[in-house]
């Protein structure tokens, strides 16, 4: 169970904030299910890739997909702390993305930046929204919820995502019960302490781009 905050996805350039000790940083680059080990930086994870909103809602068969992420914690924290996933924009990851997770960070946050087109060799779909459903961006989202919850650092009922752009609908559409429901598939990771699904609450700026 999963989430009152707004809606995000991270994926940045930049270092990694509080580490955890025992905790390694970008560990390998093997899909991992669970973050029980409490790892932060990059992270690859399993994730699908449906052919629209409908195939997603519908749990229709679609090609497996290994994306990646970025985890940052809030420097100094004491206790589990609220995280949010950082969705981008047509453009892909940008420094837009880590402004944000900067941001968030000195809030106290959590930032999982993830990036939905470098692994799927996408340079950017703002001239061409077909090379990537926004679906799948939605499936990746979904999925680096649930994987959030697993980690001992993170709160798993203060996680959220927030877009931008794109990442709008990215945010917007992982709050709504059919897709969350849909993507339930996309990662076998749930809420270490309930065992159920990641739940959402929706902010964005949903338009193309």
């Amino acid at each position: 169970m999963v989430s009152r905050i707004a809606l995000a996805w991270l994926v940045a350039a930049l270092g990694l904030v509080g580490g955890l000790p025992g905790g390694a940083a970008g560990q390998g680059s093997a899909p991992v299910a669970t973050l029980a080990d409490g790892r932060v930086g990059q992270i690859h994870f399993e994730s699908r890739t449906p052919a629209g909103y409908f195939a997603l809602a519908r749990r229709e068969a679609a090609p497996s997909a290994v994306v990646v992420g970025t985890l940052r914690l809030p420097k100094d924290a004491a206790a589990r702390v609220p995280a949010m996933v950082i969705a981008h924009g047509s453009g892909g990851v940008d420094v837009r993305e880590a402004a944000w997770a900067d941001r968030l960070g000195a809030l106290g946050l959590a930032t999982f930046v993830v990036d939905s087109f470098t692994p799927r060799n996408i340079r950017e779909t703002a001239t061409d929204q077909g090379r990537l459903p926004t679906a799948a961006n939605v499936a990746d989202a979904l999925a680096a919820l649930r994987l959030l919850a697993t980690h001992p650092r993170i709160d798993p009922d203060r996680i959220g995502v927030i877009g931008f752009s794109k990442g709008g609908q990215v945010a917007l559409y992982t709050a709504l019960e059919p897709f969350r429901r849909g993507g339930s598939s996309t990662t076998r990771a749930a809420s270490p302490r309930t065992g159920r699904s990641t739940r959402t609450a929706a902010t964005g700026t949903p338009r193309p781009g």
